[in-house]
């Protein structure tokens, strides 16, 4: 993987109507390539759109965005094989792509968002306030709603002590760095690059972000509004780090609580 770069800014200037074309055509390319059933006729709309959508954004001279949805036709593609069941599935995508654009220069840009960002007591201060919020948040959701989360313990291993402490913590950065890299890495990257302004990357990412929550931990409709609200807080996060090295860290504190819920479901402290 190659190193988290540094924060750089385009010097580009578009029409307010190119702008919300680029916009709408990557926006709904990340929501067709992250959230949209694999399923059917919809298998061969999304693929057709995905390309055509990156072919819209090349017209535009956007190509760090256009390099992006590379991704998600990736992302699509790899819903598509049996074992997206699993989880974390779009870790496999996310590291071709990375690897891809690493390796050849012309797709460099697309990996402009990987950068560390810097660590500030200001940006702590928020980290710090976040965890707090979020974990706080997941385990009232957990005792008031009582949510089903049951199907998520399957994969939980069956083991005990040092090798679920293990296990916790390779599920929690795992799928912190995924989540990052995504939501407030690509997205956010292409978002700002099209429209100008981190404000409009701060909504849609944590909108994106909250329905494909529909699905996950918090699930259902009280899931999607929390996990819309910790988007725009790790938005926040995002913005003020300048890269992702923060948020990341931050993320992987509210998974670790998601990964002690899952283990209350399956009765293991008990």
């Amino acid at each position: 993987m190659p190193p988290m770069m540094e924060d750089n800014t385009t010097t580009e200037t578009y029409s307010k109507s190119e702008r919300i074309i680029a916009l709408v055509a990557f926006t709904a390319a990340a929501v067709a390539g992250l959230l949209l059933p694999t399923k059917g006729i919809i298998t061969s709309v999304c693929i057709i759109y995905l390309f055509l959508s990156g072919c819209i954004l090349l017209q535009l001279n956007m190509t760090a965005p256009a390099l992006s949805v590379l991704f998600f036709i990736l992302a699509y593609l790899t819903r598509i094989l049996p074992l997206y069941s699993l989880g974390l599935m779009l870790l496999a995508p996310l590291l071709v792509f990375i690897a891809a654009c690493g390796l050849f220069n012309p797709l460099r840009p697309g990996i402009a968002w990987l950068r560390r960002g810097r660590i500030t007591p200001r940006g702590l201060l928020v980290g710090l306030a976040v965890v707090v919020v979020s974990g706080v948040s997941l385990v009232m959701w957990y005792r008031l709603f009582d949510p089903d989360i049951s199907q998520f313990t399957t994969y939980l291993p069956k083991a005990s002590g040092v090798v679920i402490l293990a296990a916790g913590l390779a599920f929690s950065v795992t799928n912190a760095l995924v989540e990052e890299f995504i939501f407030r890495g690509i997205l956010w990257e292409g978002i700002q690059d099209i429209t100008g302004r981190w404000e409009s990357a701060l909504i849609i990412q944590a909108l994106v972000f909250g329905v494909a929550h529909w699905w996950g931990v918090p699930n259902g409709v009280v899931g999607v509004i929390l996990a819309t609200i910790y988007g725009l807080m790790m938005g926040a996060v995002r913005y003020i780090a300048r890269g992702l090295l923060l948020p990341i860290i931050v993320h992987v504190f509210a998974d670790i609580v998601i990964f002690a819920l899952l283990l209350d479901m399956a009765g293991r402290f008990s």
